[in-house]
Protein backbone atom coordinates (compact mmCIF):
# COMPACT_ATOMS: atom_id res chain seq x y z
CA UNK A 1 0.00 0.00 0.00
CA UNK A 2 1.10 3.32 -0.77
CA UNK A 3 1.64 5.71 1.95
CA UNK A 4 -0.78 8.42 2.28
CA UNK A 5 2.72 11.21 2.98
CA UNK A 6 4.05 9.34 -0.31
CA UNK A 7 1.08 10.65 -2.66
CA UNK A 8 0.36 14.11 -0.93
CA UNK A 9 3.68 14.17 -2.12
CA UNK A 10 3.68 13.44 -5.92
CA UNK A 11 0.35 15.50 -6.03
CA UNK A 12 2.25 18.92 -4.84
CA UNK A 13 5.14 17.99 -7.15
CA UNK A 14 2.87 17.34 -10.37
CA UNK A 15 1.13 20.90 -9.45
CA UNK A 16 4.56 22.30 -9.36
CA UNK A 17 5.23 20.56 -12.56
CA UNK A 18 1.67 21.79 -13.42
CA UNK A 19 2.29 25.64 -13.43
CA UNK A 20 6.00 25.31 -14.71
CA UNK A 21 4.86 23.75 -18.00
CA UNK A 22 1.15 26.49 -18.26
CA UNK A 23 3.39 29.48 -17.71
CA UNK A 24 6.76 28.22 -19.95
CA UNK A 25 3.90 28.10 -22.62
CA UNK A 26 2.42 31.73 -21.92
CA UNK A 27 -1.17 29.97 -21.12
CA UNK A 28 -3.12 31.63 -18.49
CA UNK A 29 -5.39 29.47 -16.14
CA UNK A 30 -8.56 30.33 -17.82
CA UNK A 31 -7.34 29.49 -21.17
CA UNK A 32 -6.03 25.91 -19.79
CA UNK A 33 -9.08 25.40 -17.76
CA UNK A 34 -11.10 26.44 -21.51
CA UNK A 35 -9.20 23.80 -23.37
CA UNK A 36 -9.37 20.88 -20.86
CA UNK A 37 -13.13 21.81 -20.35
CA UNK A 38 -13.06 22.36 -16.74
CA UNK A 39 -13.85 25.29 -14.45
CA UNK A 40 -10.89 27.53 -13.49
CA UNK A 41 -11.34 26.44 -9.82
CA UNK A 42 -11.56 22.83 -10.55
CA UNK A 43 -7.86 23.82 -12.39
CA UNK A 44 -6.72 26.09 -9.77
CA UNK A 45 -7.18 22.81 -7.58
CA UNK A 46 -4.70 20.86 -10.04
CA UNK A 47 -2.37 23.59 -9.69
CA UNK A 48 -2.39 24.02 -6.12
CA UNK A 49 -1.95 20.29 -5.29
CA UNK A 50 -5.27 20.05 -4.11
CA UNK A 51 -6.18 17.58 -7.08
CA UNK A 52 -4.48 16.31 -9.60
CA UNK A 53 -5.10 15.93 -13.38
CA UNK A 54 -6.35 12.35 -14.80
CA UNK A 55 -4.19 10.81 -17.41
CA UNK A 56 -5.90 11.85 -21.01
CA UNK A 57 -6.13 15.59 -19.17
CA UNK A 58 -1.95 15.48 -18.52
CA UNK A 59 -1.49 14.32 -22.22
CA UNK A 60 -4.15 16.84 -23.73
CA UNK A 61 -1.75 19.16 -21.39
CA UNK A 62 1.36 18.35 -22.99
CA UNK A 63 0.12 18.53 -26.50
CA UNK A 64 -2.08 22.14 -25.57
CA UNK A 65 2.02 23.26 -23.89
CA UNK A 66 3.69 21.66 -26.81
CA UNK A 67 5.83 19.08 -24.24
CA UNK A 68 6.78 16.20 -23.99
CA UNK A 69 4.38 14.25 -21.73
CA UNK A 70 7.19 13.31 -19.21
CA UNK A 71 7.85 16.49 -18.03
CA UNK A 72 5.10 15.72 -15.43
CA UNK A 73 7.49 13.00 -14.29
CA UNK A 74 10.69 14.82 -14.25
CA UNK A 75 12.17 17.28 -11.96
CA UNK A 76 13.27 19.90 -14.78
CA UNK A 77 11.85 23.23 -15.11
CA UNK A 78 11.01 24.63 -18.26
CA UNK A 79 10.40 28.27 -17.20
CA UNK A 80 13.74 28.50 -16.68
CA UNK A 81 14.39 27.96 -20.64
CA UNK A 82 11.18 28.91 -21.69
CA UNK A 83 9.23 26.90 -24.11
CA UNK A 84 7.66 28.03 -27.70
CA UNK A 85 4.23 29.00 -27.47
CA UNK A 86 1.74 26.89 -29.77
CA UNK A 87 -1.54 27.19 -31.27
CA UNK A 88 -3.86 24.61 -29.56
CA UNK A 89 -4.55 21.20 -30.60
CA UNK A 90 -7.87 19.90 -31.51
CA UNK A 91 -8.74 18.22 -28.05
CA UNK A 92 -11.85 16.22 -29.07
CA UNK A 93 -9.34 14.88 -32.09
CA UNK A 94 -6.80 13.95 -30.23
CA UNK A 95 -8.92 11.95 -27.35
CA UNK A 96 -11.16 10.36 -30.02
CA UNK A 97 -7.63 9.06 -31.30
CA UNK A 98 -6.59 8.47 -27.60
CA UNK A 99 -9.56 6.41 -26.95
CA UNK A 100 -9.17 4.15 -30.13
CA UNK A 101 -5.60 3.47 -29.13
CA UNK A 102 -6.40 2.14 -25.58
Amino acid sequence: MVHPMAITLRTKKLAVLLQDARLASGKNKKETADFLGISTTVYNSCEDGSNSPSLPELESLALFFDIPLDHFWGATALTQSGAPAQTAPDLSRNMALRQRII
